[in-house]
């Protein structure tokens, strides 16, 4: 199909006795599933404004995501212009709330672990720790709504919606079997992706590969994001490659979250020290610091090598298995529909 062709869709209230192509189907199941997210980023709005849950940051950052694989997907079933726009949008939304996102598991983490210890010596540390991070996550606050607003402002989203909203009606008016073009998009995007993430594990035998394996977890995302686009086609037979996408997605992300907190320590106690020479002209009150953030420190370096350990073992066990040669034999000998129209 060529991407600049017109959109064509039905009256909502009208179905029709014309059979459809194949691209105009797969259009209006692509529209259904982009408005879910869509839906479910602007849905977040309020709550990510007020700040008074993390978990409305999390939610509408999934969702960017979400929507920005759905994209990917169903790419060649919009025109140009429209996939460049939206990619925009969205992805600027995604890259808005990262840094919040990092900042609220963060404040989480330090505040549990707070509550954990009994050596005061320790938590005067932690606790400049975060009053730091709360102090930056406040600020981070401030440009994230400015940066939302802009969006709205824009009405980007709006737009988007207006055009989803008519083709995801359309869905419900399709009976028969999901068309074959739709197995071959999702064979292609799913095999591509999966090659990209078999690349990456070359990497996984080098614990010192911290952006190779920080690249995985990602990857590893947008496979899942994938699979569950497409499941349905597949009668669920997915599930069990979700689960282990979601598995690697979830090991790495740990291992990901102590190289963050390995990366940012070291630099905290450099401006500490910093201040303290400046502001007080001597580092007594830094020294005091020492212990708690030294302390937290060395925690993580043990649970970042338990946590490779166990990824590197469970890794290697879903080789021996062959559980992506599955997968990928699954998706080639999967039975194809013999019709391709309403």
């Amino acid at each position: 199909m060529n991407s600049t062709d017109k959109m064509e869709t039905l009256k909502p209230d009208k179905a029709s006795n014309k059979p459809l192509k194949a691209s105009k189907i797969i259009r209006f199941y692509a529209a259904s599933e982009m408005l879910t997210h869509l839906n479910s980023i602007i849905k977040e709005t309020s709550g990510v404004y007020r700040a008074d849950d993390i978990e409305y940051v999390h939610r509408m950052r999934v969702g960017s995501r979400r929507m920005r694989t759905a994209l990917n997907a169903y790419e060649p079933y919009f025109t140009k212009k429209q996939v460049k726009s939206w990619k925009k949008t969205i992805r600027g939304i995604t890259q808005i709330l990262a840094a919040a996102r990092d900042a609220d598991v963060q404040l989480a983490a330090l505040n549990q672990f707070y509550e954990g210890l009994e050596d005061r010596r320790l938590k005067t540390g932690i606790n400049r720790l975060i009053l730091r991070l709360t102090q930056q996550r406040q600020k981070m606050q401030a440009r994230l709504v400015k940066q939302l607003k802009n969006i709205q402002q824009r009405k980007s989203l709006v737009e988007i919606r207006t055009v989803l909203r008519p083709l995801a009606l359309q869905k419900s008016n399709i009976s028969a079997d999901y068309p074959s073009e739709m197995y071959i998009r999702a064979e292609e995007t799913i095999i591509s992706q999966l090659d990209i993430l078999l690349y990456h594990q070359y990497f996984i035998s080098q614990p010192e590969m911290v952006k190779e394996l920080h690249d995985m977890r990602l990857i590893a995302k947008e496979m899942r994001y994938l699979m569950e686009i497409f499941n349905p086609i597949y009668n669920g037979q997915l599930s069990h490659f979700i689960r282990i996408a979601c598995k690697t997605q979830e090991m790495v992300g740990q291992i990901r979250d102590c190289d963050v907190w390995l990366e940012f320590l070291p630099k905290f106690l450099q401006a500490e020290y910093k201040k303290n020479i400046k502001f007080q002209g001597s580092a007594t009150a830094y020294h005091r610091l020492t212990p708690g953030i030294q302390y937290f420190e060395k925690l993580k370096q043990q649970e970042r090598a338990e946590r490779y350990a166990q990824f590197l073992v469970t890794w290697q066990g879903w080789a021996k298995e062959e559980q992506w040669e599955k997968l990928r034999q699954m998706i080639a000998d999967y039975p194809l529909p013999l019709s391709e129209t309403v």
